[in-house]
Order: structure tokens, then sequence, then C-alpha cells
């Protein structure tokens, strides 16, 4: 199988909240994240098909108020894999770019590994 991501990987066992139309909220958490992407574990993940888009909350984020827009890129017996699309903070929405643009470490400062 060829690889095709462009980002890293980081293993997060993260709390979120998946919001969909159809399902209501369901908790759940993440097994790994990436810059634009989240595997989601969940228990039943049939009335998320591929192609699905929904609402995503970082539970324990220190910025709990963010709604990331996202689409179910991929689905296996153990959750969804999402790709987001944007978010939205304050009843406004923006592009990741912007997001990334904002928590970008501050010039001299060391990131985090």
């Amino acid at each position: 199988m060829s690889e095709r991501r462009h980002h890293r990987r980081k293993e997060v066992d993260a709390r979120v909240e998946l919001h969909h139309p159809d399902l209501g909220t369901i908790k759940a958490h993440t097994r790994d994240i990436s810059n634009g992407w989240m595997f989601v574990v969940l228990q039943q993940c049939k009335g998320f098909p591929v192609g699905a888009r929904v609402r995503l909350r970082l539970v324990d984020s220190a910025a709990p108020g963010i709604m990331f827009n996202a689409k179910v890129v991929h689905r296996t017996g153990e959750g969804i894999g999402l790709m987001f699309l944007n978010y939205e903070q304050d009843g406004a929405r923006f592009a990741l770019t912007e997001l990334r643009r904002v928590w970008r470490p501050k010039e001299g400062a060391r990131a985090s590994p």
C-alpha cells in the first residue's frame, strides 16, 4: 500500500465529541492526530460513511469553544479517519491556515515535541 500522508501522525488519546445531524452527539477519543487529519476510535462507526460531514470538538482543549468541521475519509473496524475542512469559533468560520498562523510558536520560542 502506498503511503499518502503529507504530515507525521502523533499518537494522542484525547476526548472528543462528534456532532452529526442524524446521529446526534457521540463521545469518543482519538488515536492519532496530524496536521489536518485525525483518527477517532468508535465502537459503532456504521453511521459514518466515507464522505459524511461531522463537527468535532476537542473536549479537553485549551480552546474548547473551537468546533472543527471535518469529513470522513476512511473507516475501519476501530473507527473513522477524519480530514479537517475548517473551524468555527464565536460564530465565525475560518480556514485551517488561520488556526495554524495563530498557533505558530513565536520567533525564538521552542516548539514542544
